[in-house]
Order: structure tokens, then C-alpha cells, then sequence
């Protein structure tokens, strides 16, 4: 039977969906982890029940939920934790664990990468604890605020560490650990180990950038903002876009005024 999923999120479902979550992972896979605060046409969702559907701003996002866009999309994740994922026209990205407690900021985010570029921008659960990325080469950790990953057809991954505590890059049993922004490291395909680490250009980390920055005319939605409005929903495209009969509407966030 495939997953229901409610059109949009408030901070409200969210906080609960991760206590759930904090207690019982398997008994929440249905709960959302965050939501897509911005994007781009032309993206789209599959959940692990094969379930698929295009995105829009607003809508939530789910443990082990593909996210894939195409040649004009891009996609501005927000998790509950206040964790930021920018994904880039051409990517994919499966968020395989999320746990996360709302109180003390404590959890574990670990991700998967198949292609194209992504950029993280830790929220609570970095502080104190390692985000790891896979990729169809390397695993890349990164304990604090941000970086970028890139990830080509072939297998090849960069990751450019641009501020935090650290970020390892592992492959074949070697890691290297950068600790200086704008430095990055390299894997040219599964099997083999990872580059030495090498500062990067301007003209690269802007190209990076650039792949994942926004653009005019893209569609937002505010998802953890106390009063802020939620996203108009959007008509409904086949039947499994029909609104289920078992959930309830999205909550308003606390505090805001009828409509």
C-alpha cells in the first residue's frame, strides 16, 4: 500500500513527527522529516512504497524518500532540525536516517547522494554530531555548518569543505580530514582512495554555487516561520495526490491568524 502524503507541513506536525521518530523510527516512516521551502519546476519525490509524485513548495519530505530533479529544478530542503539541503538541476538525494530530538538539539542525519550537486548547511544535530553523505564513491562527514557535494554520472565525488568543525572524506579505507574552508578532496570512482586535499578555486566553488543558488520565479513556502503563511496547496494531479481519507489537514503554525 503506498504512503499517503499530506500536500503541506506546519512546525507543529513536524515536532511531533520527530518525537515519533526519536522513539520509534520504523512506526513514523510515514511522518514527515522536513519540507521543501523553495524550489524550481520540474522535481520530483518517489517514496520507498514506489510512490511518485511532482513536487511543490510546501510539500513534505520523508525518510527514505528519492528526491530527484531534472533540468530546470532545484530544490531548498528544510529538515525539523533546521538543517538546510540545496540540490541542483540534475540530482538525486535519498535522506536515509533522521532522528532528531526537538529538546535537546541531539540526533543523527545520514544521506545519500547519486548524482549531482548538493549543498549542506548544518542545523542543530551538526553541532554536536557528524552529518554523513554517501556517494556512489566515498562518505563524506561533516561536523558543523556547510559544504558542497558533487557527484558526476560516472561515480566521481568532490566535496569542498566550506566552514565547520571538520569534514572526512572516506574511500577504500583512507580518510582525509579537511579543516580549513575552501579545501576540498576528491574520489575518481568506487574502489579508490581519495585524493590528497587541495584548495579550491574561486571559479570552482562559484561554479558549484551557482548550480545550487536561487533563481527568479521559484516557488516558497514557509515551513518553521511562528505565524508565517503556508503555501496555498496546489490541484491535484492522479489519484495518489487525492488528499487521504485517514489524515487530517496540515495544523496552522502556532499563531496564525485565521485566513
Amino acid at each position: 500500500m503506498a504512503l499517503p502524503r499530506p500536500r503541506f507541513i506546519a512546525l507543529g506536525s513536524i515536532a511531533v513527527a520527530l518525537n515519533l521518530l526519536a522513539l520509534a523510527p520504523a512506526a513514523a516512516a510515514d511522518q514527515p522529516i522536513g519540507g521543501i521551502a523553495a524550489m524550481s519546476p520540474a522535481a520530483r519525490g518517489t517514496m520507498s512504497s514506489g510512490e511518485s509524485q511532482e513536487l511543490a513548495a510546501g510539500a513534505g519530505v520523508y525518510f527514505q524518500e528519492r528526491l530527484a530533479t531534472e533540468d530546470e529544478g532545484r530544490l531548498h530542503i528544510e529538515l525539523a532540525d533546521r538543517s538546510f539541503l540545496d540540490l541542483a538541476a540534475n540530482s538525486e538525494l535519498v535522506i536515509d536516517k533522521f532522528v532528531y530530538d526537538p529538546g535537546t538539539g541531539a540526533g543523527e542525519i545520514a544521506g545519500n547522494v547519486a548524482m549531482g550537486v548538493l549543498r549542506y548547511i548544518g542545523g542543530a544535530i551538526s553541532k554536536n554530531q557528524d552529518a554523513v553523505f554517501t556517494t556512489p564513491s566515498a562518505t563524506i562527514a561533516i561536523r558543523g555548518s556547510s559544504m558542497l557535494v558533487e557527484v558526476t554520472p560516472g561515480g566521481e565525488t568532490r566535496a569542498t569543505f566550506l566552514s565547520g568543525e571538520h569534514m572526512r572524506v572516506t574511500a577504500a579505507g583512507v580518510t582525509r580530514e579537511v579543516l580549513q574552508a575552501g579545501f576540498f578532496v576528491s574520489v575518481p570512482r568506487r574502489g579508490a582512495p581519495p585524493s590528497a586535499i587541495r584548495k579550491a578555486s574561486r571559479a570552482e566553488i562559484g561554479r558549484a554555487l551557482a548550480a545550487v543558488k536561487r533563481r527568479p520565479g521559484e516557488q516558497h513556502a514557509a515551513l518553521h516561520r511562528p505565524g508565517g503563511p503556508l503555501a496555498k496547496a496546489t490541484p491535484a494531479k492522479g489519484p495518489h495526490k487525492k488528499p487521504p481519507a485517514k489524515r487530517p489537514p496540515a495544523e496552522k503554525p502556532p499563531g496564525q491568524p485565521p485566513q
